[in-house]
């Protein structure tokens, strides 16, 4: 028999892994996305590119590489201290209709994100796509109305949790389906 005082505190799983966000080496993304290759890039932004990566386990992820010169130009800083703790509040997301955040890496003046990857694009594309008259994909109305309210589920979440997030650049382009 167990006493009341020698139980051990009972942790859920989710909780334990809720600020998990592992540090890559510089190396380890150099190596996952074949030293930044073009052929494996996904967009880029005025403040740095996506990339494809595949690390040692075999698992694709999505590597944001975000120039801290390129910021800094535009008139933002980033400190290395706000970048931890945007990746430790990030890290603490977890729902179906968000992006999960696997971990992050810097060097010289890049820091890196590393997303797991959406294979189904964006839906600005999607939408575009079901426009072409040559030869168009469908992305019916009900595909549209589940995509939209999935993230608005996502949105929700993020700002109802604490500490709140905010996305600041919500648009079709940043809605990522996970399947074509």
């Amino acid at each position: 028999m167990v006493s009341e005082s020698q139980r051990r505190p009972t942790v859920r799983v989710s909780e334990m892994l809720a600020e998990i966000a592992i540090r890559y080496n510089y190396e380890e993304l150099k190596a996952a996305t074949r030293d930044w290759s073009k052929g494996r890039q996904l967009g880029s932004g005025s403040y740095g590119a996506v990339f494809k990566g595949e690390m040692e386990d075999g698992s694709e992820v999505a590597i944001k590489m975000i120039d801290l010169g390129a910021l800094g130009a535009a008139g933002q800083t980033e400190d290395m201290a706000g970048f931890e703790e945007e990746v430790k509040n990030l890290s603490k997301f977890r729902h179906p209709n968000l992006v999960t955040l696997i971990g992050w890496g810097k060097h010289e003046q890049f820091r890196y994100l590393v997303y797991e990857l959406m294979t189904g694009g964006d839906v600005y594309d999607r939408i575009q796509k079901s426009r072409r008259r040559d030869n168009p994909t469908p992305f019916i109305w009900y595909e549209r109305i589940s995509a939209l309210l999935d993230a608005a589920s996502g949105l929700s979440h993020m700002h109802n949790s604490k500490p709140k997030a905010f996305h600041r650049d919500i648009k079709a382009a940043n809605i990522l389906l996970d399947r074509p």
